[in-house]
């Protein structure tokens, strides 16, 4: 226990320094019982929000999903994870927007029950901002080229993809827009002998390619002409030096060439043609005007993309993710951001030393010989999950990150080597926890020879295990549909099985249930009890729906020879139990005529006794019956506003310790066992009296609910404990630990109440809150006249 709170109080001191926001929020209400001051100044709140629960600390987000990712995290168990999630936090009274990529993690207490949330952030705001201006910056250069009047593209890659293409360069290439997004030879096809080099010189070499009046051949039309251009490949150079494209700018100058050649061939003809020539002259200054116009734009052009192209850069400088670029066989720092400080322990003074001067912990382990790998061979490493040991405060400390290694090429050259790391610590040992736990879970099932099944999905596809299988009859190998494995249960329990499992992936209730089932390969009888629990995604479609399910047939078996006994010396103490009522009565009879008061309330003590036991008998009698199959329910139409008219004549002549109240009841026709349905309501009637004090009300009521009659039977009772309420209706429960504990009984009556209404359909349920009474319910459907 002192470890655990040793390692309690050095977590909270890492928290309460960590720059990023971490919180607890504990119970069903999520109560903050901690949070570090990067977390106060987020919310922009005082300690006073300590104690309070979560959407009253922050009442600002309320309509945001974190209450309900809370809730979500708190009730299945599952942690939730998210590398960018918005927030809007209050900024001195001011709403203003944030970015954080968080988790919400259950924390256990040692029983493995849920007790609070743990929620770890970090402000990626200015990552997410910085995202958004690339893509504005990206967007306008692509709106640059589209509105040039010059033709214009972007290749991207070796295969030359038409990544952007304007309306000048489609018309000049004479192909559709529908090439965009596909190599620029799958519409040139007879043009990539000639230019594919040029592109190839411009690609992997780093040069710029220009002609001009060069003669190429488009098609028009389905017709191959001849056209001539002013073109330039340049290449579009990334960061690190690599080329990631070209910059295709092309001038339609074949008006211009033709327009020359006439006034060349002009010049050997007559007089009258040099007038024609001199007009020619003109229209080619004009052209050459135009010309010199698109050259400026183009070149401006140019200019804006360098711009784009060195700010993109400096975005990528000031990135929040952990990069360094480091020069030479010796890595030498020469550029390291804040991000990749904070994970080595580090200040910014390492710039122009060695990395393993500034890590030596480095030089032994595996990413050493990698980073030289990367280096000496150019070639791009990634690590994942890459275990590395760093100094912290002067003491080895053991992680995992996600590391890669790019080399920066210069001229054909690796001259250094851009670095970037992401800690993911947190998440690897998260994951081999939860690895840890299934495997014991799976020993456990083992161990106890469960077997196991799954519903996944809104199209619910079923996984079963071998055991599962092996219990239905079939091989493990064999396929099993949801269907399959459902004709193994006798018709009578099948469609209250499959109810019970579509209610439970509907509503969201558990699953619990015992049937029998017809084994598959040698058709013998067995009996398993199944339970299960759904899981819903956050828009309330089923995710999956799991469970295990256990072979109870020698419990039941047992049961069924305790059932036997039990029905066998009931019925055998009914004998003896009349005769004694008969000899009481004599004897009473006696006293009475020679009024001896002493006898007479001795033998009405006695007779009560008997009374008892002979209910007592009755009731054993009954379970016996209902379980070998011997009590049948005999429906019939009738109103229930009739039988409760009687059962509250009964009540109210038999019953004087409490005030009863029945409400007035409408005519509502069921179809149902008429004396076993008066027998579940005098059932609760009962035991309203056995469990609230004298001189208490106790309300009975019949409504009309979405085709259902509903009886509830209200009092003011002690109360049912919260664990208590799902066990009531199991056969001889009794409720220990309260003072019902003390009030007698064999826990069968509910037992034969619930097992009357599940054999008529129907449901039956109780709302409870300790010292305020208790409620019991049961509804039957009303048939549709």
């Amino acid at each position: 226990m002192e470890d655990t709170l040793e390692m309690q109080k050095q977590l909270l001191a890492i928290s309460d320094s960590s720059p990023g926001p971490v919180y607890v929020c504990a119970g069903e209400d999520f109560k903050v019982i901690y949070a570090n001051d990067a977390t106060l100044i987020a919310w922009d709140k005082d300690r006073s929000v300590i104690g309070k629960p979560f959407v009253e600390a922050i009442p600002e987000i309320v309509d945001q999903p974190y209450s309900g990712l809370l809730k979500q995290v708190y009730t299945t168990g599952i942690a939730f994870f998210s590398e960018q999630e918005r927030a809007d936090l209050p900024v001195n009274g001011v709403l203003q927007t944030f970015h954080y990529k968080f988790s919400y993690q259950p924390l256990k207490n040692n029983e493995g029950d849920i007790w609070a949330v743990l929620c770890v952030a970090t402000d990626v705001t200015e990552l997410v901002m910085a995202r958004k201006q690339v893509e504005l910056t990206n967007s306008n250069l692509r709106s640059m080229i589209m509105q040039s009047p010059v033709a214009m593209a972007i290749l991207i890659g070796a295969d030359y993809i038409i990544q952007v293409a304007n309306t000048p360069m489609f018309k000049l290439w004479g192909i559709p827009s529908e090439f965009l997004n596909r190599p620029v030879f799958e519409g040139l096809k007879h043009l990539k002998a000639n230019f594919e080099p040029l592109l190839d010189k411009v690609y992997y070499k780093g040069e710029t390619v220009s002609f001009e009046e060069l003669p190429i051949e488009f098609p028009r039309d389905g017709v191959f002409e001849t056209s001539f251009v002013n073109f330039s490949y340049q290449p579009i150079i990334e960061l690190d030096g690599s080329t990631s494209g070209i910059l295709v700018v092309a001038i339609d100058v074949t008006s211009q060439v033709l327009s020359r050649r006439k006034i060349e061939q002009a010049e050997l003809k007559t007089q009258r043609i040099n007038e024609e020539l001199t007009n020619s002259n003109e229209e080619l200054s004009v052209a050459n005007e135009e010309l010199v116009s698109v050259q400026a734009n183009l070149q401006s052009t140019i200019n804006k993309l360098h711009e784009s192209q060195t700010r993109f850069f400096g975005m990528i400088k000031s990135s929040p993710v952990a990069m360094a670029l480091t020069m030479g066989e010796d890595f030498i720092f020469e550029e390291i951001n804040e991000a990749m400080l904070e994970i080595i322990n580090r200040d910014s003074s390492v710039k122009g030393k060695s990395i393993f001067e500034v890590l030596p912990e480095l030089k032994e382990q595996p990413v050493a010989d990698i980073l030289r790998q990367a280096f000496y061979t150019g070639k791009e490493y990634k690590l994942l999950e890459e275990p590395t040991m760093l100094i912290h405060e002067g003491q080895l400390q053991f992680g995992y990150y996600n590391i890669t290694y790019k080399p920066v090429v210069e001229n054909g050259t690796v001259t250094g080597v851009m670095h970037s790391a992401v800690d993911v610590t947190e998440h690897v040992n998260s994951r081999k926890k939860a690895e840890d736990a299934e495997e014991d879970l799976r020993l456990a099932i083992e161990s106890a020879e469960l077997g196991t099944w799954s519903i996944e999905g809104p199209e619910r596809k079923f996984r079963t295990s071998a055991r599962f299988k092996e219990i239905f009859g079939f091989d493990p190998d064999e396929e099993l549909s949801y269907d399959k494995a459902m004709m193994q249960i006798p018709e009578d329990h099948r469609i209250r099985v499959d109810r019970e499992a579509n209610a439970s992936m509907s509503l969201g209730e558990p699953f619990s249930t015992e049937y029998p089932l017809s084994r598959f390969n040698d058709g013998k009888l067995r009996w398993v009890r199944s339970v299960g629990k759904p899981a819903f995604y956050s828009d309330d479609t089923l995710n999956t729906f799991t469970g295990v399910i256990h072979d109870i047939t020698e419990q039941k078996l047992d049961e069924q020879r305790k059932n036997d006994f039990i029905g066998m010396v009931s019925h055998e103490l009914k004998t003896p139990l009349t005769s004694m009522n008969g000899y009481i009565q004599i004897l009473h009879g006696k006293a009475a005529k020679t009024s001896d008061s002493f006898n007479i309330g001795i033998l009405e003590k006695a007779r009560n006794q008997v009374n008892k036991m002979t209910t007592m008998i009755n009731g054993f009698l009954n379970v016996s019956r209902l379980e070998s199959g011997k009590i049948h329910i005999n429906k019939q139409i009738f109103d229930m506003a009739d039988l409760m008219k009687e059962t509250e004549d009964e009540t109210l002549a038999t019953i004087s310790s409490h005030r009863v109240y029945f409400h007035p009841v409408i005519s509502t026709i069921v179809n149902a066992d008429r004396d076993k349905i008066g027998q579940v309501i005098n059932n609760l009637l009962s035991n309203a009296v056995k469990y609230s004090p004298s001189d208490t009300t106790i309300q009975v009521a019949c409504v009309t609910d979405n085709g259902n009659a509903v009886v509830s039977v209200r009092d003011e009772g002690i109360g049912i404990q919260i664990l208590d309420i799902d066990k009531l209706f199991r056969r001889y429960y009794r409720v220990e630990g309260n003072p019902a504990s003390a009030i007698g009984g064999f826990g069968i009556g509910l037992y034969l109440c619930e097992e009357i209404i599940n054999r008529h359909n129907g449901k039956i349920w109780v709302e409870s809150e300790i010292g305020k009474g208790s409620t019991f319910y049961f509804s039957l459907s009303i048939p549709i006249t």
